[in-house]
């Protein structure tokens, strides 16, 4: 159980949101590009309301005594005990650097005892994946987002989504991840930036665009945060030949460096594939001397969109990748450099137990429909931004239902957690994990629809699915 110094005082990340609901208090941490949320008992979210920033971990103990009538030492327990629970890491409770967090007001946070339900679903997302554009200035070999109707005449208009951005803010909506295509494919986009950064959204973006200085600039001028951008190779050729542009490599390390001269922070992603796998050493060393500290190396999958997957690496390239990137980690880690990885096997080359280990403890939960959605660029709702962009993935219409009316629809109810009649003559119909996979950790309706084309059906990485082994 963590300690609690009575006499340091903590402070609740920026990046955690406490939400009152009509039978719960809910949470979400939301750092960028992650998505973390639970439930929480009235009690706990009062208790965490009082961490402010200003009061020592003995006034904060002091201060729930007074509210709960329990004894100060009692009350520091409980305060122990939660803020182990909910923050194992040290990532959303922080006892160093300026209170620059959230403050919230303990009152806030009361609900009935008999309208009390910890298990229901949230009664609205927490994060929204918006795509302004299916267009993009690259063609990259791996990509594999929907590129269909990438036309801008059927994209919602800038007032539309603006529109848009103000009514999720409302909900409750509190990340926002403005993806592609490339939003910089748009005119507009910065006028989209600027708006969800306004609103307090924690906004997230990635390019591959080269931006002119007057762009970064006003990036910078927005407040945003940082801004991703995705580079593959320090070698210039390799590097254009996978984004399909020549002179795209150097035209982008000059963003970067008027990106960075504008006092943008700016991290970078390099996808992996059997072209550039040789030149890791390289790029991350041409990306440390550009100022870059937090370098992430991804590798390609498979592209539901694109025909052959020739481009991605076979398990050996994979397994020589991992010891580079380790070696890597160790020699740029202590001159602050973090180089971040992260791969999931393909299931065919997983053993019986690697995928049971997986399966039960490894992979996350589903924030489809649950704690997330995605809007396309005409307005349509799914629920996975990976998925085609038109039926049976479609739950709903922002043309005429607003956002909170697709988010409790029948469709996306059905899509986020679905019935074990639906799954009749699969092997999930009568699985003893059903519950686990379908309910808790939830169904992934994307594997289930590229492995069999249906929505309901067991995942190739499912143990218990002798076919995929």
């Amino acid at each position: 159980m963590r300690e609690l110094d009575p006499d340091v005082v903590p402070h609740l990340s920026r990046f955690f949101f406490l939400r009152r609901e009509s039978d719960k208090v809910v949470y979400a941490y939301l750092p960028h590009q992650a998505l973390r949320t639970a439930s929480l008992h009235p009690c706990e979210a009062v208790a965490l309301a009082l961490i402010d920033g200003e009061r020592s971990w003995r006034q904060v103990a002091a201060a729930l005594s007074a509210v709960s009538g329990e004894p100060p030492p009692e009350a520091a327990g409980f305060l122990a005990r939660l803020v182990s629970d909910i923050d194992p890491r040290g990532e959303i409770v922080r006892e160093a650097g300026a209170s620059e967090g959230r403050r919230y007001a303990p009152e806030d946070f009361l609900v009935p005892a008999e309208r009390l339900d910890l298990e229901s679903r949230l009664e609205a997302p927490f994060a929204m994946i918006l795509k302004p554009t299916s267009r993009c200035k690259t063609n990259c070999l791996y990509c594999y987002a929907p590129r269909q109707d990438a036309g801008r005449k059927r994209e919602m208009s800038l007032e539309r989504i603006l529109q848009l951005l103000r009514e999720a803010h409302g909900i409750g909506v509190r990340q926002v991840n403005l993806c592609g295509g490339d939003g910089f494919a748009r005119s507009d986009f910065l006028s989209i930036v600027e708006e969800a950064v306004g609103l307090g959204f924690v906004t997230d973006i990635s390019t591959k665009v080269p931006l002119t200085e007057g762009q970064a600039r006003r990036l910078a001028a927005s407040g945003l945060d940082y801004l991703q951008v995705s580079i593959d190779s320090a070698d210039a050729a390799i590097s254009d030949k996978m984004v399909g542009r020549r002179g795209h490599h150097a035209a982008l390390l000059q963003s970067i460096r008027d990106l960075k001269a504008a006092g943008l922070y700016v991290r970078t992603n390099t996808v992996v594939t059997r072209h550039n796998v040789t030149t890791m050493a390289q790029t991350v060393e041409m990306l440390a001397g550009l100022g870059i500290d937090n370098i992430k190396i991804s590798p390609a999958f498979p592209s539901q969109h694109l025909e052959g997957a020739d481009y991605v690496i076979c398990e050996e390239e994979a397994e020589a990748l991992e010891e580079e990137v380790a070696r890597l980690q160790r020699q740029w880690g202590p001159r602050g450099v973090d180089v971040l990885y992260s791969r999931l096997k393909p299931a065919e080359a997983m053993g019986p137990e690697e995928k049971r280990r997986f399966w039960f403890h490894g992979r996350g939960r589903c924030s489809g429909g649950r704690s997330a959605v995605f809007v396309t660029p005409e307005g349509k709702v799914t629920l996975c931004e990976q998925v085609p962009h038109h039926a049976p993935f479609v739950v709903g219409d922002l043309a005429h239902q607003s956002l909170l009316e697709v988010w409790n629809s029948p469709e996306a109810l059905a899509m986020a957690y679905p019935e074990r009649a639906a799954f009749a003559g699969t092997l999930c119909e009568n699985c003893s994990d059903f519950d686990l996979c379908a309910v808790k950790r939830g169904h992934c309706f994307r594997d289930s629809w590229f492995a069999h084309r249906r929505l309901t059906g067991p995942s190739p990485y499912c143990p218990h699915n002798r076919l995929a082994a």
